[in-house]
């Protein structure tokens, strides 16, 4: 068996959007919209690479698959909470990101691994998604900034209703085969 290879090209993309996650709080703080939206663009997109890079270097391992979705989480919910505070996503959208990720994790456990689902394995890029559509309608169409909120918090709540609901179904399945 090869090594864990801890800090592999691959790994330290996963480190760069951790360390991106503060620089872009910071700007958002600071109201520096276009410097947030570039900071946005260097953690989705190390987001995409990290995976595709640990594939083909042959480095592709638990280790790095659970990092991955640690710093997804940290960026989004960190990112939410922020918007949260500023009033321009509801508590709500906090509590089912929160909900979401707790209900993954409980099923990794029952599965003593990475759970995977439908509806589950596209959450972080759902949610990268809306939040990338904020930053560039913001920045960008101005005009459509209201409707467009509306339309990413409704489109993000639904999802994460839905994640969370598979997740549940998926662990009482999990539970029940295990208590059976």
């Amino acid at each position: 068996m090869k090594p864990l290879q801890i800090f592999s090209t691959a790994n330290i993309l996963t480190i760069l959007r951790v360390v991106l996650t503060p620089l872009i709080i910071i700007s958002e703080i600071r109201e520096r919209s276009v410097l947030s939206f570039v900071i946005f663009g260097l953690i989705g997109t190390s987001d995409v690479f990290d995976g595709l890079l640990a594939r083909w270097t042959g480095n592709d391992n638990r280790f790095g698959a659970v990092f991955d979705l640690a710093a997804d989480f940290f960026v989004i919910f960190s990112l939410f909470l922020l918007f949260y505070w500023k009033g321009i996503f509801p508590l709500l959208l906090l509590i089912f990101a929160f909900l979401s990720a707790v209900t993954f994790c409980l099923n990794c456990l029952a599965k003593k691994g990475l759970s995977k689902n439908t509806i589950g394995q596209y959450t972080g890029a759902v949610l990268f998604g809306g939040v990338l559509t904020y930053f560039f309608v913001r920045l960008f169409l101005k005009d459509l900034y209201a409707p467009a909120l509306r339309v990413i918090i409704a489109a993000s709540l639904i999802y994460l209703a839905i994640s969370i609901i598979e997740n549940i179904v998926i662990l009482f399945k999990r539970l029940k085969s295990n208590i059976l």
